[in-house]
């Protein structure tokens, strides 16, 4: 009788999957009452447990988390005055360690060291979150990737880590808008930094 529904309807999606389960646990209150609430999780664990659709929805959530890959990585010597009066690196020091990563990347994808005169490329957003403190004697190094590439930006995410453990200190996402200074308007990505970007990279975007 628990999943007499479930049996008789069987789901061929996971949007029918949806809409069989809210049938039967809509049956299950309304014709056991308050004993149907111990049906209904048991129904409830049933179905996470033995439903193919449930595992995919599982697997996929999953894959989404699937682990980052950073090829590019560059190391950071702290100096004493990066530390404030609690013995960690002040906050406002962080974006001059990603600057330091962001220039060193864009040097190495595009092979040569790129002059002040020739940058076409402005920030136009950045975002930071503070996971752990870096103290003097920690040793970290700045990792960088491209997340995303549009028609006019392209997104960077990097991150802070502690070279001996990998641990995450920081991570920071930066949005880098294609910026033409004769006519002070955002233009198109040129073809030289989406190219350069996705050999470095190993894939298309």
């Amino acid at each position: 009788m628990l999943f007499e529904l479930y049996k008789w309807q069987k789901p061929k999606s996971y949007f029918h999957f949806t809409f069989v389960s809210a049938l039967t646990f809509r049956y299950l209150l309304i014709r056991y009452g308050r004993l149907g609430r111990i049906q209904l999780q048991n129904c409830v664990l049933h179905l996470l447990l033995h439903s193919p659709f449930a595992i995919f929805a599982l697997k996929t959530d999953n894959m989404s988390e699937e682990k980052e890959i950073y090829k590019h990585s560059i190391p950071v010597q702290l100096r004493f005055n990066d530390t404030d009066a609690l013995g960690h690196v002040n906050n406002s020091v962080y974006l001059s360690f990603y600057d330091l990563g962001k220039t060193d990347y864009f040097n190495t994808i595009r092979g040569l060291e790129i002059k002040q005169r020739d940058v076409d490329v402005v920030i136009a957003h950045i975002d930071v979150d503070f996971i752990a403190p870096v103290f003097l004697n920690d040793h970290i190094a700045v990792q960088t990737r491209v997340s995303a590439i549009g028609n006019k930006s392209f997104s960077l995410k990097q991150r802070i880590v502690d070279q001996e453990t990998g641990e995450e200190k920081c991570v920071c996402h930066t949005v880098m808008v294609a910026f033409d200074f004769e006519t002070n308007t955002a233009k198109p990505i040129s073809k030289e930094w989406r190219d350069a970007i996705e050999l470095y990279e190993g894939h298309s975007y």
